[in-house]
């Protein structure tokens, strides 16, 4: 979808989009940048393309290519919800070079041809690089309305800036549009926990055989996991053991996550090709109130041979098969561990984390 142009002010599409999707009380402005208004009401910077508006964090500016930022306004930007339509899959349409060049320098890999090897060093550093977290899904919700996947502009400066990461949707859909731009034959795939489809993942075809890889399920899977086994494929990381399953008669692949030897998560991934659509209801979900990342904290960074992980209250580093806890006494804590090991900024971190209800256990 092209962008609108500093001419077009508001294509015709765009307008209409923005109309069905606007919540009461929003109205858009075309105003040169963010700023609080005589009776009260702030702008939010948003831009606008045809047939979906996409959130941006910039205000006041243009971006490189000139395309100009427009404004919603609300009398409680705090309070305000947008509820962008999902975006469309992008199977066919590859990212734009630019944003290609930007995913790898942050990832610090160089572009290769398609190999098992090129795929393993794109893997690891997406795993090393871009952590596991739901501080960023909780900060958007709050200062941006997000309560849909970010767009791949907003989740790529979000690691820049902030060193965000994300959840299972978007670190796995957008290292799939990567993947895809880069020419690998890579589908987009959808696994069953508790609930059915609500994981998404990646299968590639690379060198005649088909690999697992999952960006998105805070689980040191550093290298592409072939999905032919004859036997049980696994890793262990401190107190935890993660167990790949041959496939089943259907072509499933289970994923068995065991945590001081006790079974206590895992899923069941699906071969089957699915669109970013597919995800629509689930994605919506996990912003209502109830959701497990409204109401828990997870971060998880891997690092060759060892990881940090924030769950709650607690801060496990594990390296090789052992396992550190250290218990966090408040929420106090939890911010000045998350500003320390992952380096978000403590104020943003405070933003997030205010917003939490009871602490539950992200594996429940």
């Amino acid at each position: 979808m092209r962008p609108s142009r500093s001419g077009d002010l508001i294509t015709r599409a765009g307008k209409s989009a923005l109309r069905s999707h606007q919540p009461n009380g929003l109205e858009v402005a075309l105003t040169p940048s963010a700023r609080k208004l005589p009776d009260g009401r702030q702008t939010l910077p948003c831009r606008i393309t045809e047939g979906l508006p996409g959130i941006l964090p910039q205000s006041g500016e243009s971006d490189k290519d000139g395309v100009p930022w427009f404004h919603l306004q609300t009398k409680s930007l705090e309070r305000m919800m947008i509820s962008l339509p999902m975006q469309v899959d992008q199977t066919l349409v590859p990212l734009p070079e630019e944003v290609v060049d930007h995913y790898l320098t942050i990832l610090g890999v160089a572009r290769r041809e398609p190999s098992r090897e090129a795929l393993r060093e794109l893997l690891a550093a997406h795993l090393t690089r871009i952590p596991f977290e739901n501080i960023s899904k909780l900060y958007y919700r709050k200062r941006l309305g997000l309560v849909n996947l970010a767009p791949i502009q907003l989740y790529l400066d979000g690691i820049d800036k902030y060193h965000f990461g994300g959840t299972c949707y978007s670190n796995n859909y957008h290292f799939y549009l990567l993947l895809r731009s880069l020419g690998y034959e890579a589908k987009l795939c959808a696994a069953d926990m508790k609930t059915p489809q609500v994981h998404a993942l990646n299968m590639i075809t690379v060198e005649g055989r088909e690999y697992m890889a999952d960006t998105g399920y805070a689980a040191p899977l550093l290298e592409p996991i072939p999905r032919d086994l004859a036997a049980d494929y696994e890793i262990t990381l401190g107190r935890d053991r993660y167990v790949l399953k041959p496939q089943d008669a259907n072509g499933c692949s289970r994923l068995e996550l065991y945590r001081d030897g006790v079974l206590c998560h895992g899923y069941l991934a699906k071969p089957t090709p699915r669109k970013i659509e597919d995800f629509g209801k689930v994605i919506g979900a996990s912003f209502s109130a109830s959701a497990t990342f409204l109401n828990s904290v997870l971060l998880v960074r891997f690092y060759p041979g060892r990881s940090v992980l924030i769950h709650n209250l607690a801060l496990v580093e594990s390296e090789g098969n052992k396992s550190a806890l250290l218990a966090l006494a408040d929420r106090g804590e939890l911010i000045t561990a998350i500003e320390q090991r992952f380096g978000m900024p403590r104020e943003i971190v405070s933003d997030a984390v205010d917003q939490l209800g009871n602490l539950q256990d992200a594996w429940s």
